[in-house]
């Protein structure tokens, strides 16, 4: 099967934002940009995942790598390794490469690392979602959305999944929704319970509180 390089681009870029979290979300004209030079060494992901770490351990912060540059650090990489093992060796490899890449690519998709026009319309959240736990990710109340292939926080892009913006919104409605139309502070404002009463204020309920702290009654 051949190896399809545009995924691999997305899997190698995302590798490369851990490293610099400055980088712009990647578009898919670059991704095949990327994947032209990987395929024209037929480069493995794994060698390509390598490259990325060996690029920045080198040069250090504040280098941003070009595909030419991850390229020739995979290249590199892999004529050392086949200078060192037996043939059998790295045909065994090569099968668990594949398998490799065929799990990233299946991650990948999940994820969609690599933007079209239908993650480009995803629209803004109504209400905060780190209010709730994300049902398609887990990650739990008050942290970050994370990418299921890296386990990486959603930082770039699209910060949360869908999912967890419909939930927040139907947790949000449903508070409100309790709301009763004549209960209200004073100042006139509608409250959900004695808490949300202000500092100078006391909750009243269908008219206002006595001094013997008895409502009035019809």
């Amino acid at each position: 099967m051949t190896p399809n390089y545009t995924q691999i681009a997305g899997v190698v870029y995302q590798a490369a934002t851990t490293y610099d979290q400055f980088l712009p979300p990647l578009q898919e004209p670059v991704a095949r940009s990327w994947a032209k030079v990987f395929a024209h060494h037929q480069l493995s992901l794994e060698d390509l995942l390598a490259g990325v770490d060996k690029v920045y351990l080198e040069h250090g912060s504040g280098y941003r790598p070009l595909p030419a540059d991850i390229a020739d650090a995979a290249r590199a990489l892999r004529q050392n390794r086949a200078m060192r093992e037996p043939e059998h060796t790295s045909s065994q490899r090569e099968l668990a490469n594949a398998a490799k890449l065929a799990r990233e690519i299946l991650s990948l998709a999940e994820t969609k690392t690599i933007p079209n026009d239908d993650d480009l319309k995803i629209r803004r959240p109504t209400v905060n979602p780190l209010r709730v736990v994300c049902t398609y990710c887990h990650a739990p109340v008050a942290r970050p959305c994370v990418r299921t292939a890296t386990k990486q926080p959603m930082r770039l892009g699209p910060r949360y999944h869908p999912a967890r913006i419909e939930a927040a919104e139907k947790h949000s409605h449903a508070r409100v929704s309790v709301v009763v139309a004549d209960r209200q502070c004073h100042c006139g404002r509608e409250i959900l319970d004695n808490a949300d009463a202000c500092d100078r204020c006391q909750p009243i309920v269908n008219g206002p509180e006595q001094p013997n702290g008895n409502t009035e009654t019809a």
